[in-house]
């Protein structure tokens, strides 16, 4: 902000300021060189908020087979386990693609942690933990749709 109003004066030439405007633009420059920690705290934060949001969908998804489904199991399959959870990963990976401030090691492992959800959402309802070691062919799909959500994120990034 104080470069641009810096620049603006510059370029008009303006060589005189006011001691009010000269003590607004001091207070700019001051909150500028204070504020790049908090910038940088909110950049982590936003990073990690598809992530979140992820996770509470997730969540909400797994109470509400066992508040919604005493004997619907195959609507609650066909409606969170093939609309909902992959539409979230796909949705929420294409939010952290778009970010871009990802290193390489963190998206390998956002995407067998994406994997990892969508293989437990159906361990942990339908088959109540006796299964995870043969449901691990779910993990391939769950990484895909992380995958196909965050290359789509990656490539509407504006350099």
């Amino acid at each position: 902000m104080y470069d641009y109003a810096g620049s603006l004066l510059t370029k008009y030439k303006i060589k005189t300021l006011t001691p009010y405007i000269m003590v607004y633009y001091s207070i700019l420059k001051e909150q500028n060189c204070r504020g790049e920690d908090a910038v940088m705290r909110n950049n982590i934060i936003n990073q990690w908020i598809p992530v979140i949001v992820y996770c509470v969908i997730w969540l909400i998804s797994y109470g509400a087979f066992f508040l919604f489904c005493p004997g619907g199991e195959m609507a609650y399959w066909m409606i969170i386990f093939w609309v909902v959870m992959p539409l979230a990963a796909i949705v929420t990976a294409y939010k952290t693609g778009k970010n871009g401030q990802w290193t390489a090691i963190q998206i390998i492992l956002l995407a067998v942690f994406y994997g990892a959800m969508y293989m437990l959402i159906r361990c942990v309802t339908f088959e109540y933990y006796r299964n995870i070691i043969t449901s691990w062919y779910l993990l391939i799909p769950g990484m895909l749709f992380f995958v196909f959500g965050f290359v789509i994120g990656r490539g509407t990034v504006k350099n």
